[in-house]
C-alpha cells in the first residue's frame, strides 16, 4: 500500500472517529449527541420554570405516549458521506419495557478499513403512578468495532438505587437518583416531553462509562427541508456542563413526535459531523 493511500486512510479514520461521536450523543439521536439525544420545558413531576436545573431528584414524566419507529440517517459532513445509521424505538414484548437502539454501518473507505461499526442500545421501563408515566433505564450497552476497551455495559438497579457499570476491564458503581438517565434514554425522554419554549436545562446522564452533568440550551425554532418535506423544528444545543470543546446541535420536529431530523457535532466552533434523516417509518 502506498504512503499516500495509507495517509488518506488514516485521515479518513480520524474523520470517522468524529462522525461516530456525533452518532453517540443524544443523543443523540443520538448518542453524544447520542443519541443521542434529540422544543418548552422538559417537564418533570410538576411544572417547572423556563430556566431550570434538574438536580437528579425528580423522574421524567412523559407528556405523551411513545411512538415506535425506525429511522435511517446519512452520516457525514460538508466533505464526505461516511455511512448510515439506523435507529429503532420499540417495545420488547415485556409489559411496559422498551428498547432504543442505534447501529452504524460504514461506507466507502471506512468500510474498507473495517472501522465504523457501532452498536448501542438502552432498555428501559415506563413506570406509571399517580404523577404520570416516567422512564426508568434498566440496561445500557455500547460496542464499537472489535475494541474491547471501549465496550460499556451498565445495569440500573432501582431497588438498591445503584448503577453498576463496566468499561473494558474496569468496573464501578454509582448512586442512582430518580432523574438519572443514560445518553440513549435522554433522547427518548426529550422526545416524550419536549416542548418549544424552554431556555436551558441541566440533567444527570450516564455517558462514556461515568455520570455527567449535561446542559441543554434552546437555540430557537428553525424550518428545515427534509425527506419528509418542510418541517418546523426546535434547535437544541447539548454540551458537557463541566465545559467542553465539543457541542451537539439537534433539530427536533414537534410535528413528527419530536423526531430528531438533523444532528450536528461542533468542535471549537467548526462542523465535524452531521446526521441527516433519510427515512422514517412509524410502527
Amino acid at each position: 500500500m502506498s504512503t499516500d493511500t495509507t495517509a488518506a486512510i488514516n485521515n479518513s479514520l480520524q474523520t470517522l472517529d468524529a462522525l461516530q461521536a456525533c452518532l453517540r450523543v443524544p443523543s443523540i439521536a443520538f448518542t453524544r449527541a447520542s443519541a443521542i439525544l434529540l422544543g418548552a420545558v422538559l417537564t418533570m413531576a410538576a411544572p417547572v420554570a423556563a430556566d431550570t436545573t434538574n438536580k437528579g431528584d425528580q423522574a421524567w414524566v412523559l407528556d405523551k405516549p411513545l411512538t415506535p419507529y425506525t429511522a435511517l440517517y446519512t452520516v457525514g459532513n460538508d466533505m464526505l458521506e461516511a455511512g448510515q445509521a439506523e435507529v429503532k424505538l420499540y417495545q420488547t414484548g415485556a409489559r411496559d419495557e422498551w428498547q432504543y437502539s442505534l447501529i452504524t454501518r460504514p461506507m466507502g473507505i471506512f468500510k474498507l478499513a473495517g472501522k465504523g461499526h457501532v452498536q448501542e442500545s438502552a432498555t428501559f421501563e415506563i413506570v406509571a403512578d399517580e404523577k404520570g408515566s416516567t422512564i426508568h433505564p434498566q440496561r445500557y450497552k455500547f460496542r464499537q468495532d472489535d475494541q474491547t476497551k471501549r465496550a460499556i455495559d451498565a445495569t440500573f438497579n432501582w431497588g438498591q438505587r445503584q448503577l453498576y457499570f463496566q468499561r473494558g476491564d474496569k468496573s464501578g458503581t454509582a448512586a442512582l437518583t430518580a432523574g438519572t438517565l443514560d445518553r440513549m434514554t435522554m433522547t427518548v425522554a426529550m422526545m416524550g416531553t419536549l416542548t418549544p419554549d424552554f431556555q436551558s436545562l441541566t440533567l444527570e446522564v450516564f455517558d462514556g462509562g461515568r455520570l455527567k452533568q449535561v446542559e441543554l440550551i434552546n437555540e430557537g425554532r428553525e424550518t428545515l427541508k427534509t425527506v419528509l418535506g418542510t418541517v418546523e423544528t426546535v434547535k437544541v444545543r447539548t454540551r458537557n456542563a463541566a465545559s467542553s470543546t465539543r457541542e451537539t446541535i439537534t433539530w427536533f420536529a414537534p410535528s413528527i413526535n419530536n423526531l430528531p431530523v438533523r444532528i450536528e457535532q461542533i468542535k471549537n466552533g467548526d462542523l465535524v459531523a452531521r446526521l441527516s434523516l433519510s427515512e422514517y417509518q412509524p410502527k
